[in-house]
């Protein structure tokens, strides 16, 4: 009865944050890369409310047009958006209320919208695993030559980067979690064509919390590819992820880049027991 009880709430939970999370826009004029100066600021403030000091944030949503505010639903504790109808494409962030001792993880989703279901997966594991932050982006991705979208994973210098080595600082033997989705029909190798998992730390070596994950993902996901980049596989590495360069230059070995294919992603999004696996293994 208890374990019912927890997913009907994790369940009603989701559905609230996917109403919070507001229809992606694109941004208006207005850079979104900030200077030196503005990242260390960021970060700085943003550190502060990850730690439960909430005069922190006014400076931070004076300077960058943003909404910070409490509140106590879909979770308890604060969230930082844009003003309506002033997007610029700074992004979302959720932060747990530090005094209900959320567990050490942030999960993110910088391509909402353009890998389907990645949204609603990073609001699903933020709501089912007690995760002490979230954060999504909330313009589109942009293509190849049509400049109207942002990439945040390629924006080393933008509020997503800041808040990622804010939480690294505030949580140096966490996790960050950046979810993707990948075709593997698409792929140039056969190990990358089989897959339906890729994990890498954004680098050259796979991290030990890297492979701790995957080899629970592959015990706990029997029906799934699970590959661990460069050992198992060569492809989607994430060595020029903006997070994974800051968090490293910065010593921080916290990043798990995970890629999932369509057909795992749907499945996640299907099933709460295949999440539970999934978000346990997040945690390993």
């Amino acid at each position: 009865m208890r374990r019912i009880l927890l997913v009907a709430a994790a369940l009603a939970l989701l559905v609230v944050l996917m109403t919070v999370l507001r229809t992606l826009v694109a941004p208006r004029d207005g850079a979104t890369e900030l200077s030196s100066a503005d990242m260390n600021s960021a970060r700085a403030e943003f550190a502060a409310l990850l730690n439960g000091e909430l005069p922190g944030a006014e400076p931070l949503a004076n300077r960058m047009g943003l909404i910070v505010r409490q509140v106590e639903q879909p979770f308890r504790g604060t969230i930082i958006e844009e003003r309506p109808g002033n997007a610029h494409g700074q992004g979302a962030y959720f932060i747990r209320n530090a005094a209900q001792r959320p567990y050490p993880m942030l999960v993110t989703a910088p391509h909402r919208g353009a890998e389907r279901y990645t949204g609603p997966l990073a609001a699903a594991v933020f709501a089912e695993t007690d995760a002490s932050a979230a954060a999504w982006n909330s313009a589109p991705r942009g293509r190849a030559g049509n400049s109207s979208g942002l990439d945040l994973a390629r924006l080393e210098r933008h509020l997503f980067t800041a808040f990622a080595t804010a939480f690294a600082e505030v949580h140096p033997n966490g996790r960050i979690i950046q979810l993707h989705g990948f075709n593997p029909a698409k792929r140039q190798t056969e190990s990358g064509r089989r897959a339906d998992v890729i994990l890498s730390s954004g680098s050259e070596r796979p991290s030990l919390l890297i492979q701790s994950i995957g080899a629970c993902l592959s015990d706990s996901l029997p029906s799934y590819d699970v590959r661990v980049f460069p050992t198992e596989v060569s492809e989607l590495g994430a060595l020029n992820n903006a997070q994974a360069r800051a968090l490293h230059k910065l010593s921080h070995d916290v990043f798990v880049h995970v890629e999932l294919s369509l057909r795992l992603r749907a499945a996640l999004i299907d099933s709460s027991e295949l999440r539970s696996a999934f978000g346990e293994c997040l945690q390993a």
